[in-house]
């Protein structure tokens, strides 16, 4: 094994430039994880006139309510 060119205290950085060094990894790591960035353009991919609402379905409630189900919570007096 040869010796490096720099001994090792040429490379010593401190902590708060490591720390920091480190944050620009991890946040570079999202921006190119392909998951990463699906999963961020969800949210962009349905504009608000798409999504439902309350008056699109006005009887879902009662129609939920009356669907049989072994875990109905008991309703206090």
């Amino acid at each position: 094994m040869t010796a490096p060119s720099r001994p090792i205290a040429d490379l010593d950085v401190p902590l708060s430039t490591l720390k920091q060094r480190i944050a620009d990894l991890v946040e570079q790591s999202h921006q190119l994880d392909p998951l990463d960035t699906a999963f961020a353009d969800l949210a962009c991919a349905c504009p608000a006139e798409a999504c439902g609402c309350d008056q699109d379905y006005p009887d879902w409630a009662a129609a939920l309510a009356a669907q049989p189900t072994y875990y109905r919570p008991q309703e206090t007096p």
